[in-house]
């Protein structure tokens, strides 16, 4: 510890609270749109732009559940859409992180 400079363990621990209050900012901001688009997309069910921008808030704020759901009814109401292939990777992706999460949480037995 002796040899640690105090001004670069200062510059440091301020990034760290920085990058920390910054990702906490981002998580509630991306919920806040999470809960704007439902609101939205409630009103216009059958609107795929707001379906996949659901998706996508969804995705940012880690709500898988959510972007799935959403990702899917785009589909449904858009299936020609330009963005429907890259969607349906996504879609792969996400309930392929899901499943890993759902087993890594699941007690051996």
């Amino acid at each position: 510890n002796a040899l640690q400079d105090p001004i670069s363990t200062a510059v440091q621990q301020a990034q760290t609270t920085a990058l920390s209050n910054a990702a906490a900012k981002l998580q509630s901001t991306a919920a806040k749109a999470v809960a704007a688009y439902k609101t939205l997309a409630g009103l216009s069910p059958n609107d795929a732009t707001l379906q996949i921008q659901l998706g996508q808030a969804a995705q940012t704020a880690g709500d898988a559940t959510t972007a799935l759901a959403a990702y899917r009814r785009f589909l449904k109401l858009a299936p020609t859409d330009p963005l429907a292939p890259q969607v349906k990777r996504v879609i792969k992706s996400l309930a392929a992180q899901a499943a890993a999460q759902s087993s890594a949480t699941q007690p051996s037995g």
